[in-house]
């Protein structure tokens, strides 16, 4: 079957689990690490907070570059 699924795991115990579950089940995954460091995605997921909450910055594209 040529389908994917991409899974979130919240934590590690739940990647455990979900590694448990396709390993007794025999199903073929494949694991990726994060290309990114905990510290870089720790700002990224700031920055999301941040903006969810109205602490963004909006500007005007034509005044990126000056």
């Amino acid at each position: 079957m040529d389908k994917l699924i991409v899974v979130h795991p919240g934590n590690q115990s739940e990647m455990a689990e979900l590694i448990a579950f396709l390993e007794d089940r025999k199903m073929v995954f494949e694991e990726e690490k994060d290309i990114y460091s905990e510290e870089f995605n720790a700002k990224m997921k700031r920055v999301d907070d941040d903006i969810l909450a109205g602490r963004g910055v909006k500007m005007n594209l034509d005044d990126i570059w000056k």
